[in-house]
C-alpha cells in the first residue's frame, strides 16, 4: 500500500523550476544521476524548522571601514574604473594588498544597493579569515563552510535567498547558493586546484560552472587572481591591473659548506667591514 504524506517540512521549494532544470543539466554533463547531484547542491532540510528562521542572520553593523595608503588608494580607484560596466571580468593583480580593499568596497556597496555579494575562496581557513576581517570593518559578513551544521546551512540559504544576508563568504561547497538578479559573484584565485572536485561525486570544476550560474541568475562575475589567470573561453572582458613591471631576478651563488655569499666571504677574508 502506498504511504501517505503526513506533513510537508518546508512548503517553499529550495529552488525554482528554471534553476532545477539547470542543476539537472549539470548532473547530465558530469554523468551522474539528478538525485545525487541535487543532494550535493542543495542544503538538507532539517526535521524541525524554526519559525524565526533567518531572523538571527539579519543583524546590522555600523560601517566603519579602515583606511589604505595613498598609493594603494590610487590602485583601488584605477581598478574600480577598469571594472566599471562589465558583467564578467577576470582581474589579475600583482599586489595582493589590493584584494581586501576591493572586497570591502564591494561589500559596502551592498549596504545601499541591497544586491548580494557572494565571495568564493578555495580554502576554508581563508574564507573564515575574510569573513572575520570584513566584520572588523563593520560589514555583517557571514561564512558558509563544509563543516557547518545542516540547520545553519539551511537557514543561511533561506536568508540569502530573501536578501536578509547580503554578504556571504564560502568555499566550493557553497557554489549553488541562490543568487539575486544584479548581485555579484567574486571568485578569488582561479589558479587554485581546490576548485576541482575530483575525488568524490559529483566531479566538477567550480570555475566552469560559476559563469553559467552568473548568467542564469543575472549576476555579474569577477575573478581576482594575484597571479596569472587560467585561460577561460567564456570571458567577455579581461583586464590586467598589474601596476608594476616584472622586477629583475638576482641570483647569488653560495659556496658549498657555507651560508654566506661569495662576496661576503671575500670581504671577510680581506678583513673588510
Amino acid at each position: 500500500a502506498a504511504a501517505s504524506i503526513e506533513r510537508i517540512l518546508d512548503p517553499t521549494p529550495l529552488v525554482g523550476e528554471q534553476t532545477l532544470m539547470l542543476l539537472r543539466t549539470f548532473a547530465a554533463n558530469v554523468c551522474i544521476s539528478s538525485a545525487i547531484f541535487l543532494r550535493h547542491a542543495l542544503p538538507e532540510v532539517p526535521k524541525h524548522i524554526s519559525k524565526s528562521e533567518g531572523s538571527s542572520r539579519s543583524t546590522k553593523s555600523s560601517i566603519a571601514p579602515g583606511t589604505v595608503t595613498r598609493e594603494l588608494g590610487k590602485k583601488l580607484a584605477d581598478t574600480l574604473a577598469l571594472l566599471s560596466g562589465h558583467t564578467e571580468t577576470h582581474l589579475r593583480v600583482d599586489d595582493a594588498r589590493l584584494v581586501r580593499p576591493l572586497l570591502v568596497r564591494f561589500a559596502l556597496e551592498t549596504q545601499t544597493s541591497k544586491k548580494p555579494l557572494f565571495v568564493l575562496l578555495p580554502i576554508q581557513e581563508h574564507a573564515m579569515a575574510l569573513a572575520v576581517y570584513l566584520r572588523t570593518q563593520g560589514i555583517p559578513a557571514i561564512s558558509i563552510l563544509p563543516t557547518d551544521a545542516k540547520i545553519k546551512t539551511y537557514e543561511l540559504w533561506r536568508a540569502f535567498e530573501k536578501q536578509q544576508a547580503l554578504v556571504i563568504i564560502g568555499t566550493r561547497g557553497a557554489l549553488f547558493f541562490p543568487m539575486s538578479k544584479g548581485g555579484r559573484y567574486v571568485l578569488i584565485d582561479e589558479t587554485a586546484e581546490e576548485w576541482k572536485q575530483s575525488e568524490i561525486n559529483p566531479r566538477l570544476d567550480a570555475r566552469l560552472l560559476l559563469p553559467i550560474l552568473a548568467e542564469h541568475f543575472g549576476a555579474s562575475l569577477l575573478t581576482i587572481t594575484p597571479q596569472y589567470a587560467i585561460a577561460s573561453g567564456s570571458s567577455e572582458h579581461q583586464v590586467d591591473a598589474r601596476i608594476h613591471p616584472a622586477q629583475p631576478t638576482t641570483i647569488t651563488t653560495i659556496p658549498t659548506g657555507t651560508l654566506f655569499s661569495q662576496s661576503l666571504v671575500e670581504a671577510m677574508e680581506g678583513k673588510q667591514k
